[in-house]
């Protein structure tokens, strides 16, 4: 019975680790593509229209870019939660730690994606 549940322990915990690496990927494509947008810009004209247009292109990402982050960090309570449910079953002693590290970091999570549209000037994402 044990053995089961650590097989899937690690199943779930494989998962988790392939749906991260996706995610990294994903956002240095972002990185890579905001880059590209301001060299792009900074070619085309002087550096003060090259910092607008640049400041204007990702404006445009903040809404996706925050139902993102609101997605990752629900994933994360999820997996968290999933976790944390298997410490608890298995008699694990810091339950206590993880439950104050996965608050922790959902809080935050949840922190920045309100915060992103400050950022860039536009009204706070309410949906």
């Amino acid at each position: 019975m044990f053995m089961e549940k650590k097989n899937r322990f690690e199943k779930l915990k494989k998962k988790t680790t392939d749906f991260f690496k996706g995610m990294v990927q994903r956002v240095l494509m972002f990185v890579a593509l905001a880059y590209g947008c301001a060299t792009n810009a900074m070619a085309q004209s002087g550096a003060a229209s090259a910092l607008d247009t640049v400041y204007t292109n990702l404006g445009t990402y903040i809404t996706p870019i925050t139902k993102i982050i609101y997605a990752i960090a629900a994933l994360v309570g999820l997996v968290g939660a999933v976790r944390i449910y298997i410490k608890m079953q298995s008699g694990d002693q810091d339950v206590q730690k993880s439950i104050v590290m996965l608050a922790g970091g959902c809080i935050f999570l949840v922190a920045v994606a309100m915060a992103l549209p400050l950022i860039f000037g536009q009204t706070a994402y309410s949906g």
